[in-house]
């Protein structure tokens, strides 16, 4: 989504009359908040690998962005646009921070490089579809966009919610139980 939104900058925000100058101030905010959150979601995931709980926090914010979209676009209040946009970038930009690290855990065993490329590849097919049919859709029909936007925010929310935690793989708990095992025999033998 973050791929799509760049191309149909334009076109998303046409409703609030916003110059040129104003849709750039827009555009900095909404990568400024992506990158401060970058570094705040990868501190916090490398202490604590909650990968689904950050995976449904992002989903629930962006949908929640996506719906006050309508109500905060067509007003034509720059400040209150940039600090939306700042907030829907600080959790729309960081996804892959969570993404690629989880896709290697659920699709264990896998190799990372494969499930990360299909992935990838999965997000620029959204992302070429999206910028291929989005700017049109919101130059000509700007309330469907962003009810198609927040449908495919809802629905990855959605899609967090009915996954499970996954369990730890069963071959990295075998190995710790052999070395318990390995090093309990070493203390015996003493």
């Amino acid at each position: 989504m973050q791929s799509t939104l760049a191309v149909i900058l334009t076109p998303l925000f046409s409703p609030g009359g916003y110059s040129t100058s104003e849709l750039a101030l827009i555009g900095v905010c909404f990568v400024s908040g992506g990158m401060v959150f970058l570094f705040v979601y990868g501190i916090i995931l490398d202490r604590t690998k909650a990968y689904l709980k950050a995976a449904r926090l992002i989903t629930f914010a962006v949908t929640i962005s996506g719906m006050a979209g309508p109500l905060i676009i067509p007003a034509g209040n720059i400040t209150l646009t940039c600090c939306w946009a700042f907030f829907t970038g600080s959790f729309l930009l960081p996804i892959f921070v969570v993404a690629l690290p989880f896709t290697v855990i659920l699709t264990h065993p896998i190799p990372s490089d494969a499930a990360n490329g299909i992935m990838l590849t999965g997000s620029y097919i959204f992302a070429t579809v999206g910028c291929l049919g989005g700017a049109p859709l919101f130059e000509k029909h700007w309330n469907y966009g962003i009810t198609i936007f927040i449908c495919c925010s809802a629905t990855a929310f959605v899609a967090s919610l009915i996954m499970k935690e996954p369990e730890a793989n069963e071959e990295s708990s075998n190995k710790k139980e052999s070395v318990d095992s390995e090093v309990d025999l070493e203390v015996d033998e003493d």
